[in-house]
């Protein structure tokens, strides 16, 4: 059923990085909650937000979205794995990947960003990730699975600069990074959004008065701040666009509804260098905005839930549109790309996979070189 109040999502912090069970007659394993996703049976008319059900494992780590029935679990953390091609011997400046946060697996697998889309890399750490991964001017931001915590990376790089701590409010489920390196990390599921500016110190906390709940973030090239997420009633998907730091927000444009699911659900969110802002809105649409927040262009990539595309990101110049798509009735997640026709706003047909993740449930992914500057 629908949840009206954000009184419905205030799920204990504790419980998105604690280890979560409660399948109906699961036989062990800790009590479960409730997750606000959205049923695959949802219509226009009834548009559910009862989520997932954590089954009886022992380490489980919490994924936000509309995933139905699936078991999302954990493996044990690896060492980091470095291809031949790339390293920390890779300069910034000729990195061309991207980057796929797998909440499954607990890891970020990294790709060449030109074809065949080869795996080069597999990060991890001692708490896991699989949360939001955002990109800056020569650097990546992962957020970690099972602690309020950011690793900061060279980009391309597999080695832990620097590791920046939250308000404690909750996970990273949004990444952004303005052309200043300021951070932007939600708190999902608080309202709190941390800003980490120039990427370093505490967080200064902030947060979108006419958001219910944010989920994803982008900016432009002024380091204006787009925010995706449920209007104050979550009823409808929304996105505020705010001045630097917050400091003002506004109603940028309000996602239309799926023309089978109905009422949008938050999906992730990218702006192109002309301007134009990319909406997703995970029941199979990708909607186009200009930089007044008018509807230029809707495209839809899937006409059942089978895919479920979550954050979206462009690579340098806007040339490409990169989504993390969970692929839940596949059994595995992937890594998907368009070519993007600036002109329109255009988006479409999606060209393949970087790869499958066999049993990966890809939340976060992000291309780098950025887009967006």
């Amino acid at each position: 059923m629908r949840i009206p109040t954000h009184a419905g999502y205030a799920i204990a912090a504790a419980a998105t990085i604690a280890l979560l069970a409660g399948c109906s007659g699961s036989a062990s394993g800790p009590t479960g909650s409730a997750l606000p996703g959205a049923s695959n049976s949802a219509t226009s008319s009834s548009h559910s937000l009862a989520g997932p059900r954590i089954g009886a494992l022992k380490n489980v780590t919490v994924a936000p979205g509309k995933i139905t029935n699936n078991v999302i679990g954990i493996t044990s953390p690896r060492h980091n794995v470095v291809g031949k091609s790339h390293g920390d011997r890779i300069s910034p400046d000729k990195c061309n990947v991207v980057y796929l946060s797998d909440n499954a697996n607990i890891n970020i697998d990294v790709y060449k960003g030109t074809p065949p889309f080869a795996q080069t890399q597999t990060l991890t750490t001692t708490n896991g990730y699989g949360w939001g991964v955002g990109a800056g001017k020569g650097v990546i931001y992962a957020g970690q699975a099972f602690a309020d915590q950011i690793d900061k990376y060279t980009a391309c790089g597999t080695t832990v600069t620097a590791t920046l701590v939250g308000g404690g409010g909750g996970n990273a489920y949004g990444i952004a990074v303005d052309s200043a390196n300021d951070v932007y990390a939600g708190e999902w599921p608080a309202t709190t959004i941390d800003e980490f500016v120039h990427g370093t110190g505490s967080p200064v906390f902030l947060s979108d008065p006419g958001m219910g709940l944010p989920y994803f973030y982008a900016t432009d090239h002024n380091n204006n701040v787009y925010i995706s997420g449920w209007d104050l009633s979550f009823t409808d998907q929304h996105v505020d666009k705010c001045t630097p730091g917050l400091t003002s927000c506004a109603l940028f444009a309000a996602v239309p509804p799926n023309a089978q699911f109905g009422a949008s659900f938050p999906g992730g969110v990218a702006v192109l260098h002309n301007g134009d802002v990319i909406v997703n809105n995970q029941y199979g649409d990708l909607d186009t905005f200009d930089n007044t927040g008018a509807l230029k262009h809707t495209f839809t990539y899937a006409s059942s839930i089978n895919d479920d595309f979550i954050s979206i990101s462009t690579n340098k110049k806007s040339k490409r549109l990169w989504a993390a798509d969970i692929a839940v009735s596949r059994g595995g997640g992937t890594a998907q790309s368009s070519k993007l026709a600036a002109a329109t706003g255009t988006v479409g047909p999606f060209n393949g996979n970087t790869a499958v993740v066999s049993g990966g449930n890809p939340l976060g992914g992000t291309a780098y070189p950025i887009g967006k500057n």
